[in-house]
Formats: structure tokens, sequence, C-alpha cells
């Protein structure tokens, strides 16, 4: 992995750390999948309930229905 891919890595994480899914969202790749599943029990993950592409992962966030949302 290049540094530069290290660097984008380091600082999603350190968006999610902090609530800031927007952030988290933009380090992604148009063509990301999302497992919900896989989040809450890697070993429950599966293509079932895979979100594919960029637009249908925001739209699931911003729905407040993900796994990922911080609870407050």
């Amino acid at each position: 992995m290049s540094q530069e891919n290290v660097e984008v890595i380091k600082e999603a994480l350190a968006a999610w750390n902090r609530g800031d899914m927007d952030a988290v969202m933009s380090a992604m790749s148009h063509d990301v999948i999302l497992d919900p599943l896989a989040i809450l029990d890697p070993l429950a993950g599966g293509s079932e309930g895979e979100i594919a592409g960029l637009e249908a992962v925001v739209a699931h966030e911003h729905r407040g229905a993900s796994p990922t949302r911080r609870r407050r």
C-alpha cells in the first residue's frame, strides 16, 4: 500500500472516531460496497445485505439506518 493510501485510511479512521461520516464517505471510492452486517459481526456478512455504490451508501447513511452512525 502506498504512503498516500495509508494517509487516506488514517484520515478516514480519524473522521470515523470523531463521528464525521461525511469525511469518512468522502474517502470512499465511487464503487464502494458496504456490508452493514460485517460491521456488526464480521462472520455474519454476505452479499444479501451489501449496499453497492457511493450514492447508495450515502443515501443509506443519511437515512440514519446505518450501523456506522454513531449513537449519541
